[in-house]
């Protein structure tokens, strides 16, 4: 279905389709770029966090969170985030 995107009519669409994304990221990205300036370590939902190229100890229980496998209760376990 999407081969057929590129060819006819539908390029339109196509087209419209690629400009909202990139401009819904960049308007995303423009509204949050101060986001976490007053948290030590922002976004640290990991184990591990990595950050201007250094490495700390992010939140031990903000790493763990609830999870569904197969019907049955799990953890889910975070092991490095950071900000790249």
């Amino acid at each position: 279905m999407l081969a057929d995107a590129f060819q006819g009519s539908a390029r339109g669409g196509l087209l419209l389709t690629a400009a909202g994304t990139v401009g819904g990221l960049a308007l995303m990205a423009f509204l949050t770029q101060d986001f976490g300036g007053d948290e030590p370590r922002p976004g640290s939902a990991g184990l591990l966090h990595v950050e201007d190229g250094k490495l700390s100890v992010g939140e031990v229980l903000a790493a763990l969170s609830p999870a569904r496998v197969q019907g049955r209760s799990a953890a889910y376990l975070r092991l490095l985030d950071g900000r790249f």
